[in-house]
């Protein structure tokens, strides 16, 4: 398979990931967020606000999917770095993740090698 091919088929599990929490949230009244499947070790699937971890909104609509996804804030000192992340697993052992940033010029101090 070429690489143009596989960025089509990674473009389409990201799609399809999206497609299926969107549509459960949709159902409880929860606006939407960007969706990815993220490979590290095991896979994590990875969400955040559709403009951006520092789209204005973005810690109030991650912390409501947060809530209905029953995940626990990951790491309290993120905030002194200005970011919040949530994380938890499915019954069957798949990672969440839930990221925003919280304060723009803290997070940059803290990443200046991450792109906001």
């Amino acid at each position: 398979m070429t690489n143009d091919a596989l960025g089509s088929l990674d473009r389409l599990i990201d799609a399809g990931i999206t497609d299926t929490f969107n549509r459960l949230g949709a159902e409880h009244g929860l606006p939407p967020l960007a969706w990815r499947l993220v490979e590290i070790v095991d896979p994590l699937i990875e969400g955040t606000h559709p403009e951006g971890r520092a789209a204005l909104g973005a810690p109030e609509l991650c912390a409501q999917w947060a809530a209905f996804l029953n995940l626990r804030e990951y790491d309290s000192s993120g905030q002194a770095e200005g970011y919040v992340t949530w994380s938890g697993t499915t019954p069957a052992g798949v990672s969440i993740d839930v990221h925003a940033i919280t304060d723009v010029e803290r997070y940059r101090a803290a990443n200046p090698d991450d792109i906001v």
